[in-house]
């Protein structure tokens, strides 16, 4: 059961994009991009508590934004450690307001117009 990330995600509808918006998940987000964690460790490291983090793991799972990267069983119950599904997580601009996806050249200027819309429009930062 246990997954390897993809490189890149695109996120290309509105009802992933409200997933990815939630505070407390964009926090979770952002703490899965390079080390496996429980949802124990992953409540201790965004300061929420333990029995409340799974609600939203969950949604996040069953979005495909986060993933099982370990599972082992500790005293007949299994205890899984979860990883973001991608490296990168990119938003289609057409979701956002433009009518079709810009072409730039240069892969720095890319990141920076994404990061700039994530910030301006939708509050958004996932690197």
């Amino acid at each position: 059961m246990a997954s390897e990330p993809k490189n890149i995600i695109r996120i290309d509808n509105v009802k992933l994009l409200k997933v990815i918006s939630d505070p407390t998940r964009k926090n979770i987000i952002e703490i899965l991009y390079d080390v496996p964690l429980t949802a124990s460790e992953i409540a201790e490291k965004i300061s929420y508590p333990k029995d409340k983090i799974y609600y939203h793991i969950k949604k996040l799972q069953s979005s495909g934004i986060l993933i099982i990267a370990e599972s082992e069983k500790i005293k007949g119950i299994t205890q899984n450690k979860f990883i973001n599904a991608a490296k990168k997580f990119e938003i289609d601009p057409t979701l956002i307001g433009e009518e079709t996806p810009r072409t730039i050249e240069k892969e720095d200027e890319v990141e920076k117009n994404y990061k700039e819309i994530f910030c301006l429009v939708l509050h958004i930062v996932l690197c």
